[in-house]
């Protein structure tokens, strides 16, 4: 659990740092995104047995699906002004990202404390 955490934390801070230039913060993300939908997939083939640790995964799902569904609509619609690509290309992502290093630290916190 340690690793799944520390890959995380990693590359979330990684992807933070790159975006002091922006574009490679952008691109930064989308290897962040890869790498949380990954883990959070592995997490929940593990199957938790911890009932808050199966809704914080649960929403985090619920969030990245509503999150590419909204952003697939204003792609197709051409929806937005530039308020709206700073919000779903930057701060909706790293928010979603915040939430799931919150969860493997969660994740962490409990496992460590058992081992």
């Amino acid at each position: 659990m340690k690793t799944i955490h520390n890959i995380n934390k990693w590359s979330y801070g990684i992807t933070l740092v790159l975006y002091l230039t922006i574009y490679l913060g952008l691109i930064a993300q989308i290897v962040l995104g890869i790498i949380q939908v990954l883990l959070a997939v592995y997490l929940l083939i593990r199957g938790w047995k911890n009932n808050n640790i199966k809704e914080m995964l649960g929403l985090y799902f619920v969030l990245t699906l509503i999150y590419f569904l909204a952003s697939f609509i204003l792609l197709s619609y051409e929806i937005g002004n530039e308020i709206m690509v700073y919000l779903f290309a930057m701060i909706i992502p790293m928010a979603i990202a915040s939430y799931f290093v919150f969860i493997t630290s969660q994740i962490h916190k409990k496992y460590t404390r058992y081992v």
